[in-house]
């Protein structure tokens, strides 16, 4: 039976994970060259779908120093897990799970939950948003249909602020949370249902969801950041 169960797991994973490289590169290929400031190249095309932007200016420095990735409500999604506690745990986790999710809030600050803090700190918790200089690769979704439940979403993230890390995801759901199970039930509380599987929710899952888009995507290559987005 466990076999039968890791065999389903890595079926549906390589499935997700073929239309995550599709939805990158489709995405990435209708893009534009702007320009190049600080060793960060950026690649526009106008919005198709959304009416707000994708990018925020940063007050303390030029949007094309160092912008804030995302606005309120936004998803941000990790594909690659930096969990090495043996020999290639990082790439079986990033392509069975992938690596980590929250929720962008207002005043450049992520709201999120890790089981990599330190030692009795793994719970739900406010953070600066480090997107930009993150090395790995970053994606940025939004539900179109919840712009109008913003407000009510990002007020019942906060309420959860403090509520513990689920080291062992799908048990003991009640009142803890692992990262991209927080940010499915976050809006699952909104009506927006972002699991399909209600088993556990990967990186992938929420990547490939029909109520999300894409807004950005955020990589670097050789001391280069390239910034692919909307606007």
């Amino acid at each position: 039976m466990f076999f039968i169960v890791i065999m389903c797991i890595t079926v549906k994973s390589s499935i997700l994970n073929g239309k995550v490289e599709k939805l990158f590169n489709d995405f990435v290929y209708k893009m534009e060259f702007e320009f190049e400031s600080n060793n960060v190249r950026y690649y526009s095309k106008k919005g198709e779908y959304i009416d707000t932007i994708t990018i925020r200016k940063n007050p303390n420095s030029d949007i094309y120093d160092l912008p804030i990735l995302g606005k309120k409500g936004d998803i941000f999604c990790i594909p690659i897990s930096n969990v090495n506690v043996m020999p290639f745990s990082s790439e079986f986790i990033s392509y069975m799970f992938g690596g980590h999710a929250g929720i962008v809030l207002d005043d450049n600050k992520l709201i999120e939950t890790s089981g990599l803090n330190e030692k009795n700190n793994n719970c739900v918790s406010v953070s600066n948003n480090y997107l930009m200089v993150d090395s790995r690769l970053v994606i940025g979704l939004r539900a179109s249909n919840a712009q109008d439940k913003l407000d009510d979403l990002c007020n019942y993230a906060l309420d959860l602020v403090g509520k513990p890390y689920n080291s062992t995801f799908i048990f003991n759901r009640s009142n803890s949370y692992y990262c991209t199970d927080f940010v499915s039930r976050v809006y699952e509380h909104s009506n927006i249902k972002l699991d399909n599987t209600n088993l556990y929710t990967s990186v992938q899952e929420l990547i490939t969801s029909n109520e999300l888009k894409i807004t950005f995507i955020k990589y670097q290559k050789d001391n280069i950041s390239y910034v692919y987005y909307l606007k």
